[in-house]
């Protein structure tokens, strides 16, 4: 093991202890493994001389580099597939599939994909939504993707845009979120089809906007639904659109507040902003959940005794029916919201506030 690659070993332990955080170690690690392997891989062409082994250490790097950064989320791994060879994408999607149950790589030609098949006979392809899947041969020793509660519609104009939509729909899916389409939802001929799905789109608890032109879908169905809004701009559209310039700048000036926006035909951004979304509210509602469940234990702890002749009386421990008072150190409060404790009186109310708040 070389002294880089013990670095690297260090920097992870430390993030794992917590001594460092998740992504600057995400960032050294990455740093060390390509200088690695960029070694490892000038000192085997300079004895092999030969391209392809060349282009395998290339691909180890991207691969390498990945693994990384996945040290600084818990979501899904997605592979870019612009860019890369079809060695670097059939080696990190069996990269990804060594830690999830699916590997996935977006914007693939069909060129692309016949050229990664053969590396990888397993791969499927989604011509419309232009994605690689690959199943992992492990899966059933792996984690399920955590399913997160609500729902994500995902709304489209016309048929240009269906590709991105789908993209959005299945990789939404692919982080845990339950999705349904909407399409062909256009403004060109009115407000009719809008209205006809106007109950579905109230329904959802995230909605994502996928249109081109002048973008305006958008703007619409924020207007008519409480949930957030998701809007994705597509290149689709005549020479005035500039290749989605048009409807990224009209979303972006969206006369309906609260609408996020995310780059044109980035369908993976609106999927990933959804899934957040989603995730935060289920978080929330949780600790809400244990915040109340910690007030009920604390208020419980304070039990209604009617004492005979002196009014209601709340006191800390058991039941105590019928009348009289208690003795030794139990506290008291006798009449209307007074409680005895040590001689010095304290509104009950104000006390179970300052328990909870303790808590």
């Amino acid at each position: 093991m070389t002294p880089i690659e013990r670095a690297a070993l260090a920097m992870i332990s430390s993030a794992i202890q917590g001594q460092v955080a998740p992504e600057i170690a995400a960032r050294e690690v990455a740093a060390a493994l390509s200088k690695s392997i960029a070694a490892s891989a000038r000192g085997v062409a300079l004895q092999q001389g030969g391209e392809e082994t060349m282009l395998a250490q290339e691909g180890q790097q991207f691969a390498a580099a990945e693994a990384a950064i996945k040290l600084q989320g818990a979501v899904p791994e997605v592979v870019f597939g612009p860019g890369k060879s079809p060695d670097q994408i059939a080696q990190m999607m069996q990269s990804c599939c060594k830690r999830q149950r699916m590997a996935m790589a977006t914007r693939i030609e069909p060129e692309m994909y016949a050229a990664v098949r053969m590396k990888l006979p397993g791969v499927e392809y989604n011509a419309r939504a232009r994605l690689l899947t690959l199943h992992s041969p492990i899966a059933d020793q792996l984690p399920k993707t955590e399913r997160l509660p609500g729902s994500v519609a995902v709304v489209s104009g016309g048929s240009q845009d269906q590709s991105i939509a789908e993209e959005c729909r299945l990789l939404a899916e692919h982080l845990g979120c339950f999705c349904f389409r909407l399409p062909d939802v256009g403004l060109g001929n009115g407000l009719g089809r809008l209205l006809n799905s106007l109950a579905a789109l109230r329904a959802a608890d995230v909605v994502v906007v996928v249109c081109g032109l002048d973008g305006a879908l958008a703007s619409v169905v924020a207007g008519v639904v409480d949930a957030p809004v998701v809007a994705v701009p597509t290149s689709s559209g005549y020479g005035a659109t500039m290749g989605g310039a048009a409807p990224l700048l009209a979303q972006l000036s969206c006369t309906t507040p609260g609408v996020t926006v995310v780059n044109i035909d980035n369908g993976f951004g609106a999927a990933m902003a959804s899934q957040k979304m989603l995730k935060m509210a289920y978080r929330l509602h949780q600790s809400q959940i244990a915040q109340r469940q910690s007030a009920a234990v604390i208020a419980n702890d304070f039990e209604l005794d009617w004492g005979a002749g002196c009014g209601p009386m709340i006191t800390r421990g058991k039941v105590k029916k019928g009348g009289g008072s208690r003795t030794g150190g139990s506290q008291q409060m006798r009449g209307p919201g007074r409680c005895e404790r040590g001689g010095r009186g304290m509104n009950a109310e104000l006390e179970l506030a300052m328990r909870i708040e303790s808590s």
